[in-house]
């Protein structure tokens, strides 16, 4: 009887999903809880409205920065920086045929900064299961939260006006951004949707987080051979 030994090769990295996550994903989720944080703007005039998102924002954006020069975060594909790039350009080319170029300074900021800044850092700060989770549950922890405030600002009738009565859901936003509860929550099913698709295996069986077994990650041991 001869011992041979089976090679693990991939199994015999175990799954980690609940391993710490990195601080730029930290940082990123942080960006999407801080949405929910009532700043009593009620100034509609004003060009520009600073608010604790847009500050975690910039900070996840300098730390991934930091990282991508420290070659420590995953860089982007050709093909997601020429989309990328693509919407600049177009944010650009619309800004300078506006009536007011100066003017519209400030929305061409804010366009770069939500449709390519943003998701440009997130997509090179979370890079692993941790940090996918960690990221999808803060908008599903945000969208319980808005929910949970436009719900009851509903039945106490305390929300913003709708056909003469106080009875609109606006969440923590407040009377002039109407849509943006709305929009919260269903990021919120959306994330909460990738969660529950993300621990089913690739035939709807539950997806194992390592060890042995049929289909798990655990190493091979020596088997006996006649």
């Amino acid at each position: 009887m001869v011992l041979s030994l089976q090679p693990a090769g991939a199994a015999m990295e175990l799954r980690r999903p609940w391993a710490r996550p990195r601080l730029t994903a930290l940082t990123a989720a942080a960006t999407v809880l801080l949405v929910c944080v009532p700043t009593g703007e009620k100034d509609v005039s004003a060009a520009v409205h600073i608010t604790p998102a847009d500050l975690a924002s910039t900070v996840l954006v300098a730390l991934v920065g930091v990282e991508l020069l420290r070659g420590r975060a995953a860089r982007l594909d050709t093909a997601v920086c020429l989309l990328f790039g693509s919407v600049v350009c177009a944010a650009a080319a619309a800004t300078l045929a506006s009536i007011d170029p100066a003017a519209s300074l400030s929305g061409f900021v804010r366009l770069v900064q939500v449709f390519v800044l943003v998701p440009a850092a997130v997509a090179c700060a979370v890079r692993d299961e941790a940090g996918r989770r960690l990221v999808l549950g803060a908008f599903v922890a945000a969208a319980l939260v808005e929910g949970a405030v436009g719900a009851r600002q509903f039945l106490t009738r305390t929300g913003a006006s709708y056909t003469g009565q106080p009875i609109r859901a606006v969440g923590t936003f407040g009377a002039l951004d109407v849509m943006a509860m709305s929009t919260v929550v269903a990021f919120g099913l959306l994330a909460a949707l990738a969660l529950a698709l993300g621990e089913r295996g690739p035939h709807g069986n539950p997806a194992r987080g390592g060890g042995g077994g049929e289909g798990g990650g655990g190493a091979k041991t020596a088997t006996p051979e006649r």
